[in-house]
C-alpha cells in the first residue's frame, strides 16, 4: 500500500514548499482509492493555511467552499509541512500535535463520521504518509509517498552543501535571531525524537520573546523613541539610541 501524487499535485506541492521558504503550510487533498494497484491517489489539493516556522492552523471558514464540490466525498487527506522527520515512514515523523489532530479531529470532523483518512507531511527528508482507520477500531498504517527523491538522494544533496558557509540569520522580533527551517534540516539527525525537536523550537521562541520583554523593561523610559516617531517600524530608533547604530 502506498500514497501516489499525480504529477500535477507533486509539482504543485513542491512549488508551494519552494515559495513558502521556511514556513509551515497546510491544506486538504482529494483522494481516489485504486484497489487494483493497492494505492491511494491524491489528484487535487487546496492550500488553506501558511503559518510560522513551527506552527500552522487551518481556519474552518476556508474549508467551507470545498464542501460545495461534487467530489466532496473524496476529501480524505490532510497535507502539511513541518521541520522534523527524515522521510522514512514511521511514527517519528509525527508530533504529538499531529497525532492528536489525526486521531481526535481528522479533517476537522469526528472520527466516526470520517471512518478513514490520510495524512501526508513534508519532512526535511521528503514526503511520508499514513492512513488512519477509525472503525470498528482505530489503527494506523505508515506509508511511502510517490513520486519523490529517495532518502539516499536527499542525503547526497546534504553532503554537497557547503559545510563552512555562514548560515543566514533571520530577525525574530526586536532582539532575537533564528535560523531558517531549511538550515535546521541540514543538521537533522534521524535519532532525534520529532516531538522533542518540535518542543525545543517552541521553547527557543518563548525564550527569545521573554528576553526581549526583559530587555525592554530594563531600558530607561527617557531612551525610548518619542511617541511621534513610532510607526510600523517604531522599534528601529531604539537601536540607534541604545546601541549606537543599527545592527
Amino acid at each position: 500500500m502506498k500514497i501516489q501524487f499525480t504529477h500535477k499535485i507533486a509539482l504543485t506541492l513542491e512549488t508551494i514548499c519552494n515559495d513558502t521558504h521556511d514556513l509551515e503550510f497546510s491544506g486538504l487533498g482529494f483522494v481516489k482509492t485504486d484497489i487494483a494497484h493497492n494505492k491511494f491517489v491524491v489528484y487535487d489539493f487546496a492550500l488553506l493555511s501558511i503559518g510560522s516556522e513551527v506552527f500552522t492552523q487551518i481556519d474552518p471558514r476556508n474549508i467551507l467552499p470545498l464542501m460545495d464540490r461534487s467530489d466532496v466525498a473524496n476529501l480524505k487527506a490532510w497535507i502539511h509541512r513541518h521541520p522534523v522527520g527524515n522521510g522514512r515512514p514511521g511514527s517519528h515523523n509525527w508530533s504529538n500535535t499531529d497525532n492528536t489532530t489525526i486521531r481526535e479531529t481528522p479533517l476537522g470532523s469526528p472520527p466516526q463520521f470520517v471512518r478513514w483518512a490520510l495524512a501526508v507531511v513534508r519532512t526535511p527528508g521528503g514526503w511520508v504518509g499514513r492512513v488512519d482507520r477509525y472503525l470498528p477500531k482505530q489503527e494506523t498504517v505508515h506509508l511511502k509517498v510517490y513520486p519523490q527523491l529517495s532518502v539516499s538522494e536527499h542525503q547526497k544533496i546534504q553532503k554537497l552543501l557547503p559545510q563552512n558557509k555562514p548560515l543566514p540569520l533571520k530577525r525574530n522580533g526586536t532582539f532575537g535571531w533564528q535560523l531558517p527551517m531549511t538550515h535546521i534540516s541540514q543538521w537533522y539527525d534521524p535519532a532525534i525524537d520529532a516531538e522533542e525537536e518540535y518542543q525545543r523550537l517552541l521553547e527557543i521562541e518563548k525564550e527569545e520573546e521573554e528576553w526581549e520583554r526583559q530587555m525592554q523593561e530594563a531600558i530607561p523610559a527617557n531612551l525610548l523613541p518619542m511617541p511621534e516617531a513610532r510607526s510600523k517600524n517604531h522599534r528601529r530608533p531604539l537601536w540607534g539610541r541604545v546601541f549606537g547604530g543599527r545592527p
